[in-house]
């Protein structure tokens, strides 16, 4: 999702990681910044790898902050779990990290979490060129506002009600 497809895909087919370079589209990492930015205004932000090349997370985190990545937060990762697809893996370290609704998932392949997740928790991106977007990270903040919103308004109105 925020790999650029024409260079990285080609070393990762090929059976191994580019060990110099992490090819990352720049443009996804600036809207990836723009959404922690707003969720830090809300929420303890911990950004979590689950991408197949977190078996190589030095790598993979020095190619983030290499392209701009802007977190201030411990980058973390899910454990690679033999016998478990991703989406298992994300829900074992949910559990471990006892996370509950308060997490936001951005993947390109959705069918498999969405039977284990809420879809307002998912992000869907294009593998390829596009990635993350600025248009992805505008349209779920405005729904996460919205429903900050409503959260509030119930709030409020059942402390008028006492």
């Amino acid at each position: 999702m925020l790999t650029n497809y024409e260079s990285d895909r080609e070393y990762y087919e090929m059976g191994f990681l580019p060990s110099e370079e992490l090819f990352l589209n720049e443009k996804s990492v600036k809207a990836l910044n723009t959404l922690i930015r707003n969720l830090e205004e809300e929420y303890s932000v911990q950004l979590v790898v689950t991408s197949d090349r977190r078996a190589e997370m030095q790598f993979v985190v020095e190619g983030l902050y290499r392209a701009g990545l802007k977190c201030t937060g411990y980058v973390d990762r899910t454990k690679i779990i033999k016998g478990q697809n991703k989406a298992q893996e994300i829900v074992s370290y949910m559990k471990n990290h006892k996370v509950d609704s308060n997490y936001l998932i951005i993947d390109t392949k959705t069918k498999a979490l969405l039977e284990v997740m809420d879809s307002p928790n998912l992000i869907k991106t294009s593998y390829g060129k596009e990635g993350l977007t600025k248009d992805h990270v505008g349209y779920f903040v405005g729904t996460m506002r919205k429903e900050i919103k409503k959260e509030l308004f119930k709030k409020i109105e059942i402390e008028h009600n006492l």
